[in-house]
């Protein structure tokens, strides 16, 4: 019995430091309907070349039984843009009244099918974007303000942001040990020829860069390190925020230099969900954004 208690007093302590995360969770929310907002401004300008009728959208010309296309969704010409407008629509919904179930799993519906039925839309942002978003359909952060302290609704929630962040450190540690078993990167100059190659570089800042062998082999080397390590640092409290300003660092520069602004404004948003309340509350006050962020994080 004594153990068995124990064993109780230990899952509460665990769960107490782990699971106020609502704030932060909030915050994630705010941010990836903001980001897809703007991705969905982006496709759209571009419109005229996805949804014409000599689109780059694939068209699938297969007979399926009783002559039903289960995939007829993606041979409407339309979809597209309405399958844009909606994600839209959902994103500024969720933004303003905060997400319920039914908005959550339209948001992702929405989402798949429009990469989906248009694939060469999509990169590495809008694939994490759709496994991030599956995950999330699980995530009730509005209803984290009623559980009680280590119940099982609360374990609930955190293992869906376990779950969540999980995905993210995977990403991490196959990138890492794919650039490892690769030439360039092992020897440290894969940066100066991707920064050579016209769809990954920024004509202003690639020529200066390619000329500065330091910032070279340090950007290569570096690089590896912070996605080998970033599993480990997110286990510690004092190291976590030290890693989560360098990966900033990192898709700021890849988004600047590279020309992924998507990818490199996305992945800075996904670091939300290793954040926990009180990183919310620290920023709010650093920033004096308390009457904004009372109305964002209390859905008033």
């Amino acid at each position: 019995m004594k153990a068995l208690n124990m064993f109780f007093d230990t899952y509460k302590n665990i769960l107490q430091a782990y699971a106020p995360r609502e704030k932060a969770m909030r915050a994630f929310e705010i941010l990836m309907c903001m980001w897809v907002l703007l991705h969905a401004f982006k496709l759209y300008a571009i419109k005229d070349i996805v949804a014409s009728p000599y689109s780059f959208c694939p068209k699938i010309q297969s007979s399926y039984f009783l002559g039903i296309d289960t995939f007829l969704i993606q041979n409407i010409p339309n979809f597209f843009l309405i399958g844009l407008f909606a994600q839209s629509f959902l994103a500024l919904l969720i933004i303003w009244q905060g997400s319920f179930f039914v908005t959550r799993i339209l948001l992702w519906l929405v989402t798949l099918n429009l990469f989906a039925s248009c694939s060469y839309i999509g990169d590495g942002g809008t694939g994490l974007l759709c496994t991030l978003l599956l995950f999330y359909i699980f995530c009730d952060i509005k209803g984290q303000k009623l559980v009680k302290s280590g119940s099982l609704q609360q374990l609930a929630f955190c293992m869906v942001v376990f779950s969540m962040q999980l995905q993210v450190v995977i990403i991490y540690m196959e990138a890492a040990l794919s650039k490892i078993r690769t030439d360039g990167w092992s020897s440290g100059i894969a940066l100066y020829y991707i920064l050579q190659m016209p769809e990954f570089s920024n004509e202003y800042l690639s020529s200066f860069l390619i000329k500065n062998d330091f910032f070279i082999v340090f950007a290569t080397y570096g690089t590896i390190a912070f996605q080998l390590t970033f599993p480990f640092a997110m286990l510690k409290r004092q190291l976590k925020p030290i890693w989560l300003i360098f990966g900033l660092m990192l898709h700021v520069g890849i988004a600047v230099v590279m020309g992924l602004f998507s990818f490199g404004l996305f992945m800075v948003i996904v670091y939300c969900i290793f954040l926990q309340n009180y990183h919310i509350e620290w920023f709010t006050a650093k920033f004096k954004l308390k009457k904004m962020a009372y109305n964002f994080f209390t859905f008033t």
